[in-house]
């Protein structure tokens, strides 16, 4: 596992497993973990010292009758300092293009999911979840916050992208 160190976050790779982001957001006060996994197939562009973009790639047919809709998902640590704003109001649902805003210690982190290739249609979703690689599955004793967009209906085709912005 290897660590690339930028101005506000540390990305941590797993070279074995392509499809594994572990993001730490740096800040005086400590740290959080941003990470996706278990989402399938994705791309990582780092923009600058304070921008990340993930592509989630959403292949095939989409089966309405999926056990599990959130084609593109991101896991944030939960911590008692954390405070999430959507479109800067308390919310746990949010749309395409909407800021999902996250504040702890003296850090901001925003996501924005965007749909750059195909049609579809998405609601995002914010709640307790633990990412797959921890053991514990009872939403009440998980230890993230899971950003997801649920799919509702989409072409065979599409590429979400999550824009990650530091601050």
């Amino acid at each position: 596992m290897g660590s690339i160190l930028f101005g506000k976050f540390s990305i941590l790779e797993n070279v074995k497993d392509t499809q594994f982001l572990n993001l730490l957001i740096l800040s005086e006060s400590g740290e959080i973990s941003l990470s996706a996994e278990g989402c399938g197939d994705f791309e990582k562009s780092v923009i600058s010292d304070d921008q990340v973009l993930l592509d989630f790639n959403l292949k095939g047919e989409f089966l309405e009758d999926k056990k599990d809709v959130f084609e593109a998902k991101l896991y944030i640590q939960r911590s008692k300092d954390l405070k999430i704003l959507v479109n800067q109001v308390t919310a746990n649902t949010f749309k395409l293009n909407d800021p999902v805003e996250f504040y702890f210690f003296n850090r901001k982190v925003v996501i924005e999911f965007s749909l750059i290739e195909g049609d579809g249609v998405f609601w995002g979703h914010l709640f307790y979840s633990s990412r797959p690689s921890k053991s514990i599955k009872d939403p009440f004793q998980s230890f993230d916050w899971m950003v997801g967009l649920r799919t509702v209906k989409r072409a065979s085709n599409c590429r979400i992208r999550a824009k990650i912005s530091f601050f």
